[in-house]
């Protein structure tokens, strides 16, 4: 029997984050403001919503085998922390679909819509939305276009 002791801290980092992707294995690579390359493993996506662009992260590293990894990650820069998405979101497709939402409806409707837009912008719908960031990101352009008017063309 195995038993999953979490190895110590051997030193720590705090570092801003300036870009965030996703890898084909899961992992989270991120860069800080510095130009330092980053790597949360996908055996700890526990970690992966402390990793914010502009905001400062103290990471903690551990030893594993003579490989150095980072086994903690917290934010760090005095702002508090973002409420986890089930606590705002539920069910993350139940954004109200266009037809039900007229326009001027209410200013916390756009404000929802805004922070829809904005987390389309920063990548983070499709890192914490693998598997409905497609049907999110479709709900939302109806809904602008409609609001806006404006019409997409194909161009030849």
């Amino acid at each position: 029997m195995t038993q999953n002791r979490q190895q110590p801290i051997t030193r720590t980092a705090v570092v801003t984050v300036a870009t965030i992707e996703k890898d084909q294995y899961g992992n989270l690579k991120f860069t800080d403001t510095e130009g330092g390359n980053h790597k949360l493993g996908v055996k700890r996506p526990h970690l992966f919503d402390q990793v914010i662009v502009g905001r400062a992260v103290k990471l903690g590293y551990s030893v594993f085998n003579n490989n150095e990894y980072i086994s903690q990650a917290g934010l760090f820069d005095g702002q508090p922390d973002p409420p986890k998405d089930d606590e705002i979101w539920g069910d993350p497709v139940l954004i109200p679909p266009p037809a039900l939402v007229k326009q001027g409806s209410s200013p916390e409707v756009g404000m929802c819509w805004n922070n829809v837009g904005n987390r389309i912008g920063d990548g983070s719908i499709d890192r914490d939305y693998p598997k409905s960031a497609t049907k999110i990101k479709g709900q939302y352009y109806k809904y602008i276009f409609g609001v806006t008017g404006i019409k997409l063309e194909k161009e030849d």
